[in-house]
């Protein structure tokens, strides 16, 4: 993208959302006069040089790792701006708005199906949007609230431990920053697995082969994230794939060793490597 700023600045913005080794955002400013750089943030310093090259650190992974800082000084300056009986410089209203209560729901069915579909007219996605994001921070292994906003002095009556709303409580193992940035990333198709490679995943926490992949749907390049099913149509998991779809269709349900004989060559022995997955 190139736009021209109001003072006569050009500016050139370079846009992806995808990039294998992290998450890269950098900027660069210059003119007559000299030149700021910004570079991206990694978890050291470290550079290793030998004779076969130099390698370095790659950017950290998540969008919330990277600016973990700023989320926790946002919250601070909103509970402090209520405390003082300020306005909030960061979205008081907002928040308000979009914070609703979840009351009464039937012991034995699904929050998800009491919760209706339309929004209001501050948004579009209503109580069910907040129960996806819940669901997801649950499997993060985090803590969410939801509450209602309009109560006098909502957040501060929450953080002093007074029961209000709903309490969502995540999974007691939380998932590496790499895996929160795959659990939120869209998938572009999905493979099918049979038993017993659901029970490799689930059970025996291994990669996933293609021997264990009975079907495939969508289009996808390597480096794209599926979502995994297995053969009752129930969602497994998701991963970051090691073939494109053209690739997986040839190489399905075949042994690792015969991936070569079939595509010519090989570069990975599993379809989505178990570093590179998650489970539902």
């Amino acid at each position: 993208v190139s736009a021209r700023m109001s003072n006569g600045a050009l500016t050139l913005i370079d846009n992806s959302r995808k990039a294998v080794y992290g998450y890269d955002q950098r900027a660069e400013v210059f003119g007559s006069k000299g030149s700021v750089q910004n570079g991206n943030d990694l978890p050291s310093t470290m550079v290793l040089s030998t004779v076969d090259g130099v390698t370095a650190e790659k950017p950290l992974w998540f969008f919330l790792e990277r600016y973990m800082a700023s989320y926790q000084e946002e919250l601070r300056a909103f509970v402090g701006s209520i405390e003082r009986g300020e306005d909030a410089q960061v979205g008081q209203r907002v928040l308000r708005l979009q914070l609703e209560t979840i009351n009464h729901r039937p012991p034995g069915v699904k929050i998800i199906q009491r919760c209706g579909e339309s929004g209001t007219e501050y948004g579009t996605g209503g109580m069910v949007t907040k129960i996806r994001a819940a669901e997801i921070i649950i499997r993060f292994g985090e803590k969410m609230i939801i509450a209602n906003g309009n109560e006098k002095d909502v957040l501060l009556r929450i953080m002093r431990g007074e029961k209000i709303g709903t309490i969502f409580v995540g999974k007691e193992k939380r998932l590496s920053s790499r895996k929160k940035w795959l659990a939120v990333r869209s998938h572009k198709g999905t493979v099918v697995i049979d038993s017993g490679a659901e029970d490799a995943l689930t059970g025996k926490k291994k990669s996933l082969l293609a021997s264990g992949i009975t079907g495939i749907t969508g289009s996808f390049d390597m480096g794209d994230t599926v979502e995994i099913c297995n053969s009752r149509g129930k969602k497994v998991g998701k991963g970051i794939v090691n073939y494109n779809h053209h690739e997986l269709e040839m190489i399905k349900g075949k042994n690792s060793r015969d991936i070569e004989k079939i595509l010519g060559s090989t570069f990975f022995d599993e379809v989505i490597h178990r570093d590179d997955l998650i489970l539902f």
